[in-house]
């Protein structure tokens, strides 16, 4: 939900491949991502 403009947001189904959710607010105003491990070093 977009406060500021009164519209529901596009695409919520996003993947992320490279970073995970650490930390987000109650009204989801602030997220904080942490970047995912590497799965393969080699």
């Amino acid at each position: 939900w977009d406060r500021a403009r009164g519209v529901e947001i596009g695409n919520k189904d996003v993947k992320l491949e490279y970073l995970e959710e650490a930390y987000t607010t109650s009204n989801w105003i602030i997220r904080i991502y942490k970047v995912k491990p590497p799965s393969n070093r080699w």
